[in-house]
């Protein structure tokens, strides 16, 4: 029997490549609207099959509501609690991000060189009549300037 394994590297098949369109925002709306209908025509269809009315009690209100919308306004309590819940979560969660920039800033700011005493001359020095420049007081100490 003849030896079949290819004793040469492995040549991958060359396909066409496969050049997809890229996403759009008109394309993304486009099906975020077809789901919506398809949604809607579900609603409306829950609706119509659930017409009957029926007795809902809470705490101590009592009356008579179709169950279709009794079901709806669970749903919409339950949405907006965990709407509520969410956010007080996303809110939180985007204080602690800024609060790590914040204090990463700080440490990977530069450190200010340390402070060197003041070494300008105080304004006792700068007028001693013994410096004899220009513009000083003189030093017979009638307040005028020697030029």
């Amino acid at each position: 029997m003849p030896n079949t394994t290819p004793t040469g590297p492995a040549v991958p098949e060359t396909s066409a490549p496969v050049h997809t369109p890229p996403r759009t925002r008109a394309g993304t709306t486009w099906v975020l609207a077809c789901i919506a209908a398809l949604v809607l025509v579900a609603l409306i269809v829950f609706l119509a099959q659930n017409a009957g009315a029926t007795k809902i009690s809470f705490f101590s209100l009592h009356g008579r509501f179709p169950l279709a919308v009794a079901l709806l306004a669970a749903a919409v309590a339950g949405c907006l609690l965990t709407l509520a819940v969410g956010s007080t979560r996303i809110i939180q969660l985007r204080w602690v991000v800024r609060r790590r920039r914040r204090d990463d800033l700080v440490a990977s700011a530069p450190t200010a060189p340390p402070q060197t005493p003041d070494v300008t001359p105080d304004s006792a020095q700068l007028y001693r009549p013994e410096h004899g420049r220009a513009g000083t007081p003189s030093s017979s100490g009638n307040g005028k300037l020697e030029s």
